[in-house]
C-alpha cells in the first residue's frame, strides 16, 4: 500500500463473495466497529467507529500525539473492519479427501475523505461513543469533571470520514455445494463463538431477506 494514496490497493473479491447489497458492509460495521485507520503518512491507528449509512460517514477520534493527526484535510482515508472468521476443516465436507483447509470470514474496506473536527464536535463524538457501547453499563461523560474533560479534548482530535466507497467481502461457503455450505453452517452454529456468529451470516449471505 503506498503511503500516498492509502486506498490505492484493490481489494479482491471473487464474484460468490461479494454481495449484491454492498450496504450490507455498513452493518458488518455497526455490529463489529473496531478497524484500522490508514492513512496518506503511512499510519496505521486501530479505533472503534461510529458509522451511519444515511449520511455516509464514519466518526472517530485518535491522540493528538498520533502522527496522523498532521495529516491534511482533504486526505484520502482508508478504513479495514474485520468482521468473525474462523478455520474451515476439510472433515466437514462430504467429501473431505477432495477439498482443502480454508478459512470463512467477513471484511469490509472504506474510503472516503478525511476531515478534522471541531472541539465540540469531537466531544459530540465521545458522547455518541458511549451512547453506543455503554447500553447496559450506564457510563456517560458527565460524570467527568469539567476540567479534567477539558483537559482530556486537548490531548484528542475528532474526525469524520466521507465514504465514497464500502467494499465488503463476505467468504461465507458460497462456492460450495447446498450440502457442504450446511454442513459448514451447522458446525459453526455448534461451535464456540465466533462460530454462531458465522452460521447467522452464512443464512443471511445465502438468503438476504432471511427467509
Amino acid at each position: 500500500m503506498s503511503p500516498t494514496n492509502p486506498g490505492g490497493q484493490k481489494l479482491y473479491v471473487p464474484a460468490p463473495f461479494a454481495p449484491a447489497d454492498r450496504s450490507i458492509g455498513w452493518q458488518v460495521i455497526s455490529e463489529y466497529p473496531f478497524g484500522l485507520l490508514l492513512l496518506p503518512d503511512g499510519s496505521m491507528t486501530p479505533l472503534p467507529f461510529l458509522g451511519d449509512e444515511r449520511t455516509s460517514l464514519l466518526r472517530g477520534h485518535l491522540a493528538r500525539a498520533n502522527s496522523a493527526s498532521s495529516v491534511p484535510d482533504g486526505s484520502e482515508a482508508t478504513v479495514a473492519f474485520m468482521g468473525p472468521h474462523a478455520y474451515v476443516s476439510p472433515t466437514w465436507y462430504r467429501s473431505p479427501r477432495e477439498h482443502a483447509p480454508t478459512w470463512n470470514y467477513i471484511f469490509v474496506r472504506v474510503t472516503g475523505t478525511l476531515r478534522w473536527l471541531t472541539t465540540t464536535q469531537t466531544r459530540q463524538v465521545l458522547d455518541d461513543l458511549c451512547r453506543k457501547f455503554e447500553e447496559t453499563d450506564g457510563y456517560s461523560p458527565g460524570w467527568v469533571d469539567d476540567e479534567k474533560m477539558a483537559r482530556m479534548l486537548e490531548e484528542i482530535v475528532g474526525f469524520e470520514i466521507r465514504v465514497s466507497d464500502v467494499q465488503p467481502k463476505l467468504k461465507l461457503s458460497q462456492n460450495r455445494t447446498s450440502e457442504d455450505w450446511a454442513r459448514v453452517k451447522d458446525r459453526f452454529a455448534a461451535s464456540p463463538p465466533p462460530g454462531p456468529d458465522l452460521a447467522r451470516w452464512m443464512v443471511q449471505t445465502r438468503n438476504p431477506e432471511g427467509r
